[in-house]
């Protein structure tokens, strides 16, 4: 994430909302805010794989309009009928080596 969407009231999530100064503090939100991301891909996969994300485009269209995060963020605020969580977790034990790579931190 940019400087920019951690800032964003529109766009981001709007941290400077927190009006705290304090390292520990920060870290916190940062954590919750990562944590929240996550639960958003988690829900914007699920929905990508049972076609429930074709509502949120106004017109039948052949790309896609809108990031996985979006789309899970867009189905969490909404409510919609997903899979159960047990489907989640068995989907993220079998993720490819591709998906993988680009979730683990490198220091």
């Amino acid at each position: 994430m940019a400087f920019r969407d951690l800032k964003s009231h529109r766009y981001g999530q709007a941290m400077e909302d927190s009006l705290t100064r304090r390292g520990e503090r920060l870290q916190i939100l940062l954590l919750l805010n990562t944590l929240a991301s996550f639960a958003s891909w988690l829900a914007g996969l699920g929905c990508e794989a049972t076609g429930s994300a074709q509502w949120l485009s106004p017109r039948s269209s052949t790309r896609k309009l809108y990031s996985t995060l979006r789309v899970g963020r867009e189905a969490l605020v909404r409510r919609w009928p997903m899979e159960p969580v047990s489907r989640w977790l068995e989907r993220l034990r079998t993720l490819p080596d591709t998906v993988r790579e680009q979730m683990t931190l490198v220091l």
